[in-house]
């Protein structure tokens, strides 16, 4: 619940990922070796109609973590459980990092969606 001109930010997995992380994430599902839960990804018009269909208008919009899903998973694993090997995807996720801070378009294209709704002021 929001007070009117309350401000949501709300983010999804992109289901127009380059990386295709949507189809890794459901073959991993089902093969039982997903271990964050079932996990729906949404394109951006469909995240949009669905904050405009909850009583939220659209404020901003941008994508977060162009970055290969198989990529992303081997860091949070290595990062958890092997501290000493996680310079090696470190080194790996450098270009993408370079890309997210000099290509402005690849705002678009992230993993995950992010949008930010306003509640509208109620008369």
């Amino acid at each position: 619940m929001l007070r009117p001109g309350g401000r949501a930010v709300v983010g999804v997995p992109n289901r127009w990922d380059p990386f295709l992380r949507p189809l890794l994430s459901a073959v991993l599902q089902a093969l039982g070796l997903y271990g964050y839960g079932y996990e729906r990804s949404f394109s951006r018009r469909a995240l949009r109609r669905m904050l405009e269909a909850a009583g939220l208008e659209v404020v901003a919009e941008t994508a977060i973590l162009f970055v290969p899903g198989w990529l992303r998973m081997a860091d949070l694993a290595l990062q958890c459980y092997f501290p000493r090997l996680a310079h090696v995807t470190a080194a790996l996720l450098k270009p993408f990092t370079w890309l997210d801070r000099h290509v402005r378009a690849v705002h678009r294209y992230g993993y995950l969606l992010a949008s930010v709704g306003v509640r509208r002021l109620t008369r």
